[in-house]
């Protein structure tokens, strides 16, 4: 899994998102190397899912769940700020479900590629740990709201700004 990992960041580095023209393929294509040898169907799933330690039952229909995601990716084709552009991916992708599995790699991935393309740090999420990222996900399934994951995603954006892009003082 952290080969994926490497693989998808990669991939992401050499062919970002062209700015405001992302397409279902390129979700599809990161999806695709984030579960490559893991035994994960790809493509759009057709069948239902559950979210463990939630209620939260996600579309269970191939043709709402493509639906929604192409209304997810005209929604952020028609933001202008990346780091809006990079959340609701984040957001919507994990509340989608689109794929049997891998929906929240597919979704931080992405919204690292959204960033990139728009020559913006990628987050890490590094110093979250993966209790607290699952129960802001749990709240916004549940209750539809994104403060908590909003928060989440606004401190990681500053850890990589202040960790990742130092400038000298003497430059």
């Amino acid at each position: 899994m952290i080969l994926n990992h490497k693989f998808a960041f990669d991939t992401i580095l050499a062919h970002p998102p062209k700015p405001n023209h992302l397409t279902t393929n390129y979700i599809r294509e990161l999806h695709q190397t984030l579960i490559q040898k893991l035994e994960v169907s790809a493509g759009l799933r057709n069948h239902p899912v559950g979210i463990t330690g939630s209620q939260y039952l996600p579309l269970d229909n191939e043709w709402q769940i493509k639906e929604s995601l192409d209304q997810t990716i005209d929604l952020i084709n028609q933001t202008k700020d990346p780091y809006a552009q990079a959340l609701i991916a984040i957001c919507m992708i994990s509340y989608i479900q689109p794929f049997a599995d891998g929906n929240k790699r597919t979704a931080r991935m992405l919204g690292n590629a959204l960033l990139i393309s728009q020559n913006l740090l990628p987050i890490s999420y590094r110093t979250v740990s993966e209790v607290a990222y699952k129960d802001a996900l749990i709240v916004f399934y549940e209750q539809n709201t994104l403060a908590p994951l909003k928060q989440i995603f606004i401190d990681q954006v500053i850890y990589a700004n202040q960790t990742y892009f130092r400038i000298k003082d003497n430059v």
